[in-house]
Formats: C-alpha cells, structure tokens, sequence
C-alpha cells in the first residue's frame, strides 16, 4: 500500500516509463525487490485497483504489510 501517490514504473529506474499511478488506499502484492532492494515488483491484479499490471515501485514509498523479510529478489 502506497503511503501517498507512488508510480508504478515498467522497470527499476525513475526514467523508464511509468504504467500507472497508484494513490493512498489502493494495494498490490509485492512479488520481489530488486538486487539492491531499492525496487519493489510489484503485482496489481490481486490488489484492489482491478488493472492487469506488473511493474516496480519504489520500495520506500510503500507501507508494507506481512512478512516480508523473506521476499526473494527479481530481476526484471
């Protein structure tokens, strides 16, 4: 769940484009981070947004809900 409006991007990078927006309210599952683990991929369709989109999001942007210190790392 994103703590204020968070793009989702098609790949780990600020400068790659952005697929949609997500806003306070609306989650996703998190499938993994990135090797760093900067970068969240992250899954909408089990979410509550009803889109078809998988794309990565800032991990820092997101309130994190479950165990998650376990999440593997992807690549994308």
């Amino acid at each position: 769940m994103p703590m204020g409006d968070t793009s989702v991007h098609a790949d780990p990078d600020v400068s790659s484009p952005v697929e949609v927006v997500l806003h306070p309210g609306e989650f996703a599952a998190i499938l993994g981070l990135a090797a760093g683990g900067d970068w969240a991929q992250v899954d909408l369709r089990p979410g509550n947004t009803g889109l078809n989109v998988v794309g990565w999001v800032d991990a820092g942007t997101l309130n994190v809900k479950g165990p998650c210190g376990g999440l593997p790392r992807v690549s994308p």
